[in-house]
């Protein structure tokens, strides 16, 4: 899984016409490594926290992503101007990763998916 560009509104510092975030190249591909670089307050942690919060409520099956906890990060503090935060992100997956969620979907029964509405 990559990512391959990331939306922030009102999520901390970044305000309601923030531009996205892209972690490509200019031909469009996904960098191997992305670097974030900035003064203090710039936005860094903002950044890989959005992302934990996504990857958290996929992996943990949270689904409310108030209910999230781990050092430094804290829901009531990533509202900007009182605005409901938006955290959106466009992700590629590889061959591989979309052949075992395949596999994944022909084995998982109905009472498991109902039980499990993040899926």
């Amino acid at each position: 899984m990559k990512v391959k560009e990331l939306i922030l509104r009102n999520y901390k510092g970044f305000g309601p016409d923030a531009a996205p975030i892209s972690f490509c190249d200019d031909l469009g591909n996904v960098n191997p490594v992305t670097v974030l670089v900035g003064p203090n307050g710039s936005g860094k942690s903002s950044v890989l926290q959005a992302i934990a919060m996504l990857v958290g409520t996929m992996v943990r099956g949270i689904t409310d992503p108030r209910k999230l906890h781990w050092p430094g990060f804290n829901y009531d503090y990533i509202r900007n101007r009182g605005q409901k935060p938006i955290v959106e992100a466009k992700i590629i997956f590889s061959k591989d990763e979309n052949l075992a969620t395949s596999e994944l979907e022909k084995k998982v029964d109905a009472s498991f998916i109902d039980r499990h509405p993040f899926l």
